[in-house]
């Protein structure tokens, strides 16, 4: 699990010696940005959730995206690459307005939240799959069936908590 302070303190930088594509930096800094995201919001879930599908699943968004971030550094560092795991101003928002809810309207905006993220994300993969770098192609396809899987299951919760 990535510490609170990794990575944080210094902005995203592409080393003038790296071959890095202006593309490939973009995807990277996204891909930081939503995956730490995933583990927070994460983490709040397996706090706030009252419905225990919800809470199983915010463990999975844990797990599964702290994974993904680790494999995220170790390519930026591959790279000679920096990347800032700080949340974009739109994801802090997201989180502070998760933080105020409880309940069952936790759990469906969480699940809700969840669902237009991962689709959102799934594009953002899909389009770096053809990416000219082999290894941040590599990256996105490998991380792809994982966030197929957790849109598959955001979308059955929210399915049920609909009932």
């Amino acid at each position: 699990m990535m510490t609170e302070n990794e990575g944080r303190s210094t902005p995203t930088e592409l080393n003038s010696e790296t071959a890095v594509d202006d593309d490939a930096l973009t995807f990277m800094k996204k891909a930081a940005s939503a995956g730490t995201m995933e583990v927070e919001l994460g983490t709040l879930a397996r706090e706030k959730a009252t419905d225990p599908r919800v809470k199983n699943f915010g463990d999975m968004m844990v797990r599964d995206h702290t994974t993904a971030n680790k494999a995220l550094l170790q390519l930026g560092a591959q790279k000679a690459v920096q990347i800032n795991v700080a949340m974009k101003p739109e994801h802090e928002q997201m989180m502070s307005d998760l933080k105020k809810l409880s309940g069952s309207q936790f759990d469906r905006q969480y699940i809700d939240m969840m669902v237009k993220d991962h689709a959102k994300d799934i594009q953002v993969f899909e389009s770096a799959t053809s990416n000219r770098d082999p290894e941040v192609n590599a990256f996105a396809t490998k991380t792809l069936p994982v966030l197929r899987k957790h849109l598959d299951s955001a979308k059955a919760i929210q399915a049920s908590l609909k009932k």
